[in-house]
């Protein structure tokens, strides 16, 4: 509840009404993601097809014919970079801050959900619980709208828990901020 409280006054407070389809959706899918990252909730597969490099994502998926593994694939580095933009990132060294680095890791986040799209619209049991309409689903909306989620969820981080500036020495933080990076550990 934390973190749908947090995100909705971050986007009342940068007024970012571009998400307006499936906005609920949209909310809790965030905040769950939130919740579960801090929760600690990672499975073991999760964790072993994490990716730093777009090429490893591919090199993971490229010899499977199952279109639940790449779903899956690449729905979890897609949310990983998601929240690594918008919710570690801020905490990095401004110098570190590499401007072309970001727009490609934006860049990657879009292709990512695109790609889970793509192999959700195969799975009928799934793509129905997250479909909204004929032609739409969450990681279509997340797709088209990513920028500014990364704005609020940057906005939240800053202004609603600032967990890093409150406690710097937070062991959740420090495996979370290494080397400018989200890590599984």
């Amino acid at each position: 509840m934390f973190f749908l409280n947090s995100f909705l006054r971050s986007r009342i407070d940068i007024s970012k009404s571009s998400i307006t389809n499936n906005d609920n959706f949209m909310n809790v899918y965030l905040s769950n993601l939130l919740s579960n990252l801090v929760s600690g909730n990672v499975s073991e597969f999760e964790r072993k097809v994490t990716f730093e490099l777009p090429i490893e994502v591919f090199s993971c998926v490229e010899n499977s014919i199952d279109s639940r593994f790449k779903f899956h694939v690449y729905k979890i580095n897609g949310d990983h970079l998601l929240t690594m933009l918008g919710v570690f990132e801020s905490y990095l060294d401004s110098k570190s801050k590499n401007k072309s680095l970001r727009q490609e890791r934006i860049e990657n986040t879009k292709s990512y959900y695109s790609l889970a799209s793509g192999h959700l619209s195969r799975l009928p049991a799934l793509h129905y619980k997250l479909q909204f309409s004929k032609s739409e689903n969450i990681f279509d909306v997340l797709s088209n709208n990513l920028e500014d989620c990364v704005c609020c969820l940057e906005h939240m981080s800053r202004n609603y828990f600032n967990l890093y500036d409150i406690d710097p020495t937070n062991v959740f933080l420090q495996r979370q901020v290494h080397r400018g990076k989200l890590e599984f550990l």
